[in-house]
């Protein structure tokens, strides 16, 4: 029985990952940057389900990162 509900959480696991794991526009720790210089571009590729994709953004003057634009490149 307990290799019947291991199993079955295991599975559960697999099927929550793809929300866990989705494309997210910025990473929660890279939300702010102290170093990048106000205005500079800042790009961050990523892939889902075998499409890549870039994330382009704009430093702002406090550090936070505005996103301008996403591209999708299907594989």
């Amino acid at each position: 029985m307990s290799k019947f509900i291991a199993a079955a959480a295991l599975v559960a696991s697999f099927a929550a990952a793809p929300a866990v794991f989705a494309a997210q526009p910025v990473a929660q720790s890279a939300d702010h940057l102290t170093k990048a210089p106000a205005g500079s571009m800042v790009q961050i590729e990523s892939r889902d389900n075998g499409t890549q994709i870039d994330n382009i953004y704009r430093v702002s003057a406090d550090g936070s990162l505005k996103l301008v634009d996403q591209v999708r490149h299907e594989d």
